[in-house]
């Protein structure tokens, strides 16, 4: 709303805003939402509510959703098939899938270009986010591979009050004070920055090179895997002595160490990092991290392409 008043007739100045709008929106669950979910900070549980809640109210998404899928999917069961909500694809249930995320879906043709495609739909994450939040919610009661439980009252009146809240001071607010196109353009900016840094963020960490997602429960629904060996297979780090991406991030740069150790704050990764290193090599698992944030995503894009193109290996 501030840079539509302000910047108006000062276009370049209101893309940069829209941009940074976006991407600060965008740090909201990546840093208190997050760590709120983890119980990371403080041991006052209406403090993790009221953190995790400023997603509902400032980002449009659940943070009740949220905690289904991240604490109860994604963090026991990281990259395994069939249980990790995060890498859910139709597939799981004999059905084809738009896109190929992993080895052992079936390969289609409409894959090969995939890497070209795909990205451009990044852009959509967090409108995506918001529907879902719905759907899980009130039609499905489930969130890919996790049941959702029932909400509580208070649950349920942040996860309406939140969704009103944003649509509010999101859309109509800035409708009433400003032209319909401009509005629209910028709030298409916001949106398209906030969902390209999430999904980058996130997909880089866990949709990768070197990074493990074959790991399948055999006919008794059984890992054969030990559970910390799969939390470093499963994960890739990157920019880990950069603070700009540590601070940006919310840590998930760091994400062997905020795997292994989730309920830590972000702000003690960096110290962990090292321990977990040391461990790792005591046992002989490999620690994949790369230098930069731009490599880890380059990394990320040739791993889509490859999964895209690689028609004849099919798990």
């Amino acid at each position: 709303v501030l840079f539509q008043i302000g910047y108006q007739d000062h276009i370049v100045i209101a893309l940069l805003a829209a941009m940074l709008a976006g991407i600060f929106g965008a740090d909201i669950p990546l840093t208190l939402s997050h760590d709120a979910s983890h119980f990371a900070f403080t041991h006052k549980p209406w403090v993790w509510k009221v953190m995790g809640s400023t997603s509902d109210f400032f980002v449009g998404v659940s943070h009740y959703i949220w905690l289904q899928q991240h604490i109860i999917g994604h963090h026991p069961y990281a990259n395994i098939d069939g249980a990790d909500p995060d890498i859910h694809t139709r597939s799981d249930n004999n059905k084809r899938d738009w896109r190929r995320f992993k080895y052992s879906q079936r390969w289609f043709p409409n894959y090969y270009y995939q890497h070209i495609w795909f990205p451009l739909l990044y852009g959509l994450l967090t409108i995506r986010f918001r529907f879902r939040d719905v759907v899980s919610l009130v039609i499905l009661k489930y969130n890919e591979t996790v049941r959702i439980n029932p909400p509580s009252r208070s649950q349920l009146f942040i996860f309406i009050g939140g969704k009103l809240f944003w649509t509010l001071h999101h859309i109509l607010l800035p409708l009433w004070l400003r032209p319909t196109l401009t509005t629209i353009g910028l709030t298409t900016v916001i949106e398209f920055s906030a969902s390209y840094y999430l999904t980058f963020i996130i997909l880089a960490s866990h949709v990768t090179e070197k990074v493990e997602t074959q790991a399948k429960p055999d006919e008794n629904n059984i890992v054969h895997r030990d559970w910390a060996e799969l939390q470093i297979m499963s994960t890739a780090d990157y920019s880990e002595k950069s603070w700009f991406w540590h601070f940006f991030t919310g840590g998930i740069n760091q994400h062997k160490p905020h795997h292994m150790a989730p309920y830590v704050l972000q702000s003690h990764l960096p110290k962990i990092a090292p321990i977990v290193k040391k461990t790792c090599e005591e046992f002989g698992l490999p620690y994949h991290v790369v230098d930069t944030a731009q490599e880890a995503f380059g990394n990320h894009l040739r791993h889509i392409k490859k999964l895209g193109q690689d028609y004849q290996q099919n798990k």
